[in-house]
């Protein structure tokens, strides 16, 4: 694989935006500078204006402006339709070295994925960033007057746009398995068109200070989505039996409205964790469901394992617009809940905190 030369951050910019339609403005942007808290610009200089702010340290444009899936059709509306397919669709593959057993493991995963995205799509080459930690795949595609929201066997899915954008993402990635009956319906539930941010060529990742840099350069080429509405429609009927053979507990509606389940009412409590339960944060996650909420909600708040369930949910969708996760929600929180009601194990004090991870120790700001 041929590493392509260095490019500056406004090179860098510019070559993100090439994977846009007009108009690409306004679209939120996130740097160290905003903690990773995405901010909303209007134009290119203000986005070179806010990465300069940082020295450059962790660049990420939105691939998707606001309201990139808001139903334009005030009659569909009015009919309850409040979204439909946006006319660019941007597919984003993360692949990360620490998930990965060695570095010729990570580019023969690399290569496969190239090899399937251009077997499927028919594209000559996908754009490739290297980020110091892994690899990120981006490929454009044109859904060509589409709209999922108004097919038939489509009416009664939620966010079916969405869920085009999770499936075509898994499937891109993971594609061959499907003829081997190998599918995981299981996958990643919390990409939205929110929550997917780019990183800029020529800006540098703090946590290993490497400068992002572009491997393989796309062709152009957006392909239609017509080349995966068959296996999107398969994916479909594979998640629903698989939440039949799962058989997930049904989420109770009568939640606070801000995901806590009137959690502070209780006498038992741990402060600390309440505010971690209040505080989105972008690293840490998995420990923070594993090592402390689930062992919380479960053994020291006593609550149900729907309420639990939800409160983490609601915590994760939150955590997931400073970053995207890389794991299955649903799947982790169910796993990490149940082996805690199991064992009846309790949460990681504050001083244990502070020996096994005290990067998140020091970020909660514990006394």
């Amino acid at each position: 694989m041929t590493f392509q030369a260095q490019v500056s951050p406004i090179a860098g910019l510019d070559f993100i935006l090439s994977h846009f339609e007009e108009p690409p403005w306004p679209r939120a942007i996130s740097t160290r500078t905003t903690e990773c808290r995405q901010v909303l610009v209007n134009n290119r200089e203000e986005s070179l204006a806010r990465f300069r702010q940082s020295n450059y340290l962790d660049c990420r444009i939105s691939a998707y402006g606001p309201n990139a899936d808001k139903n334009s059709s005030a009659v569909a509306r009015f009919q309850g339709i409040q979204t439909a397919t946006p006319a660019n669709i941007i597919i984003v593959i993360d692949l990360d070295r620490y998930n990965s057993k060695s570095e010729r493991a990570l580019s023969l995963t690399l290569t496969a994925i190239l090899k399937n995205i251009r077997k499927t799509l028919g594209v000559n080459a996908s754009t490739v960033l290297c980020s110091g930690r892994g690899y990120h795949i981006i490929q454009p595609l044109d859904s060509s007057g589409i709209v999922l929201e108004n097919i038939k066997e489509f009416e009664n899915i939620q966010q079916v746009s969405v869920k085009f954008l999770r499936f075509a993402e898994w499937f891109l990635s993971n594609g061959k398995f499907l003829s081997n009956g190998k599918s995981d319906p299981a996958h990643n539930n919390t990409v939205s068109f929110r929550n997917m941010m780019l990183r800029i060529p020529g800006s540098i990742n703090s946590k290993n200070g490497q400068v992002v840099r572009v491997i393989h350069k796309w062709d152009g080429q957006r392909p239609k989505i017509n080349y995966l509405l068959r296996d999107f429609r398969h994916w479909l009927i594979d998640q629903r039996i698989h939440g039949l053979l799962e058989g997930q507990p049904k989420r109770k509606k009568n939640i606070a409205a801000d995901g806590i389940a009137n959690i502070d009412n209780s006498k038992c409590s741990i402060q600390w964790i309440e505010k971690l339960l209040q505080t989105p944060i972008q690293d840490h996650r998995k420990f923070s469901v594993w090592r402390i909420l689930s062992p919380y909600l479960m053994n020291i708040k006593k609550l149900s394992y729907d309420d639990a369930s939800d409160i983490i949910k609601d915590w994760l969708d939150r955590c997931s617009y400073l970053r995207r996760l890389d794991f299955s929600t649903s799947y982790y929180t169910r796993y990490n809940l149940k082996v805690a009601s199991r064992k009846g194990c309790l949460p990681i004090s504050a001083n244990k905190l502070k020996t096994e991870n005290k990067k998140l120790y020091d970020f909660l700001r514990m006394p």
